[in-house]
């Protein structure tokens, strides 16, 4: 009899440490997901701001400057480091003076004339031009 209620009582542990067991293990798992998640979500935003730079240099190489000017002003709009913000609005400069638009390409050279950026020189000859035309 002390056998049979020493089982019993046993069998009763034991479901509960079962149940905390898997209690733990689906929280876990939750908490392992949610990580896995919130990185991904980050490679994806990275990659979707990398491939929205691609193709608008893409549309450059096609001579669509109208197109590629928009995506990159929408790029402009997200967090960017500097040298990336740079680089895009020598680009948004050439695109506008491709487009004619001297205003706007003019704007947009004067914003990386600085010693930072390593094509400075380059934007300033084209900035050059635009106020010899």
């Amino acid at each position: 009899m002390f056998f049979f209620f020493r089982a019993q009582n046993s069998t009763k542990h034991w479901n509960q440490w079962q149940k905390v067991l898997c209690i733990v293990m689906v929280l876990g798992y939750s908490y392992l997901l949610a990580g896995k998640y919130v990185w991904a979500d980050e490679r994806t935003y990275d990659s979707n701001r990398n491939s929205a730079r691609n193709i608008a240099f893409a549309l450059i190489d096609k001579g669509d400057y109208e197109r590629a000017s928009a995506k990159l002003e929408v790029l402009l709009r997200e967090e960017l480091s500097e040298p990336e913000k740079q680089e895009i609005h020598h680009v948004l400069g050439y695109c506008y003076e491709k487009l004619l638009n001297r205003v706007k390409a003019i704007k947009n050279y004067a914003r990386v004339a600085s010693h930072t950026y390593p094509l400075a020189d380059s934007a300033m000859h084209r900035l050059a031009g635009l106020y010899k035309e």
